[in-house]
């Protein structure tokens, strides 16, 4: 039996779409819902299993994708939580394998992660 996937249109703000996601993911059974796992993957995309141990989780987004002029204390606040992560490694190894990620990542901007990267490449000749 072939399946067929819904188009879904996600909400565009992240705090909507945790909402979202959070009422997919309660118990409970979603008989009319048949490819709930499509519609999960597609609201969060794949995640390394190693997120689930993230000392981020769950804090929202406010402190990792601060907006241009917020406060610093937001940063400090990123910074420190990433300092106590168990996963910081492998959260490191994703964010220098992503040029394209923003906001911060294991205690890293994505403006400092493209500095380090720049310093470790040899100069070409």
């Amino acid at each position: 039996m072939a399946s067929t996937a819904a188009t879904v249109e996600l909400p565009a703000d992240p705090l909507q779409r945790e909402a979202l996601l959070a009422t997919l993911m309660a118990p409970g059974d979603t008989p009319d819902w048949p490819d709930l796992a499509a519609l999960r993957a597609a609201l969060v995309g794949e995640h390394p299993a190693w997120q689930q141990q993230a000392a981020c989780r769950g804090a929202g987004v406010d402190f990792w994708f601060p907006e241009r002029g917020a406060p610093p204390q937001h940063l400090a606040i990123a910074v420190a939580t990433c300092q106590i992560c168990p996963v910081q490694r492998e959260c490191e190894r994703l964010a220098e394998g992503d040029p394209g990620l923003v906001g911060i990542w294991a205690g890293r901007s994505n403006v400092n992660r493209h500095r380090r990267s720049r310093r470790r490449q040899p100069d070409a000749a």
